[in-house]
């Protein structure tokens, strides 16, 4: 995830047949938008044009091709799936 001081990102997962949910968290004081690798373990993760977010139920669209931009709110976080 990049930019990495602002930024901290990580793929929580309860086994393989589940799919696996993104968190970012910002702990910049303003918004920032991330730069997310697609991860190789997960090379589906991107694959809809869409990401829930479970903590505001905001429906992301989103660019497929890794990286994929998100943008965050200043000292937010994003649960996506």
């Amino acid at each position: 995830v990049e930019p990495p001081q602002q930024i901290y990102g990580y793929v929580r997962y309860t086994d393989l047949a589940a799919p696996p949910v993104l968190v970012l968290l910002n702990f910049s004081a303003t918004a920032v938008e991330a730069a997310v690798e697609t991860p190789p373990e997960f090379p589906d993760l991107f694959q809809a044009a869409t990401l829930r977010d479970l903590l505001t139920d905001e429906v992301l669209t989103i660019q497929t091709a890794s990286p994929v931009r998100i943008s965050l709110p200043p000292l937010g976080a994003r649960i996506l799936v």
